[in-house]
């Protein structure tokens, strides 16, 4: 993972492009880089679902206007980030795996799009040093096992802090490290390229559920009044 720059020269490109004097118009990334064997080979993802509020936000240009200087800082770089419209796999020729960073990883459908396009494993990048010592990071560990079971994907997860460790297809951990604790652990991965019910379907159960609810709604209010 890194912090990556974009520059434009004088032309803005983005809205959310920032500006500055020596170098003009750029984007800051939160990126995920891919290094192989050839040195002059390396593939960049710039991470899609950006935190809200934190590292995005609706109508750029008018709010960091009017709010940028009390947008607060939960690692990485406060303000506007640029990010890339959707997913990308790294591949060489021996694997290809989805590049997951951070907060990404809460969104099932977001995450099954990888497999989708070919990604045989899971990895998944996180700075968990903002929830400090709560039961936020320990949350975020368990959702690497949900989306290891929506996709029958093994998972790599690397936390600068919080847990770090590896996770198989069936969602059980296979290696964890301690909170906020200097380790280096290696495992052997089992890759899958097969497409799984969750991959095809995605969130169909929460997309029907949001529009059965009004219907409902509706029912519980007209039953309950029927009823008085």
């Amino acid at each position: 993972g890194t912090t990556s720059l974009q520059m434009y020269g004088r032309e803005k490109k983005s809205p959310t492009a920032r500006f500055k004097n020596s170098i003009g118009y750029y984007d800051v990334f939160n990126t995920a880089m891919f290094l192989t064997k050839e040195a002059d080979s390396v593939a960049f993802y710039h991470k899609s679902k950006l935190v809200p509020l934190v590292e995005s936000m609706p109508y750029p240009s008018v709010v960091e206007a009017l709010l940028g200087g009390l947008i607060i800082d939960l690692g990485g770089t406060s303000g506007g980030l640029g990010k890339q419209a959707d997913s990308e796999v790294f591949r060489n020729k021996q694997i290809s795996v989805a590049p997951i960073i951070c907060y990404e990883s809460i969104y099932g459908a977001y995450v099954a799009s990888y497999t989708a396009k070919g990604a045989g494993i899971l990895c998944i990048i996180t700075n968990d040093a903002w929830w400090g010592d709560t039961p936020g990071y320990r949350q975020h560990w368990q959702f690497a096992k949900l989306r290891a079971i929506e996709t029958r994907r093994s998972v790599a997860r690397s936390a600068n802090t919080g847990l770090s460790g590896f996770i198989n297809q069936k969602g059980e951990e296979i290696q964890k490290t301690k909170y906020w604790t200097r380790d280096v652990r290696k495992e052997k991965l089992k890759a899958n390229l097969k497409t799984t019910f969750y991959t095809w379907a995605g969130d169909f159960l929460g997309v029907i559920s949001t529009l059965l609810f009004p219907l409902l709604l509706i029912y519980v209010v007209f039953r309950k009044k029927n009823t008085l």
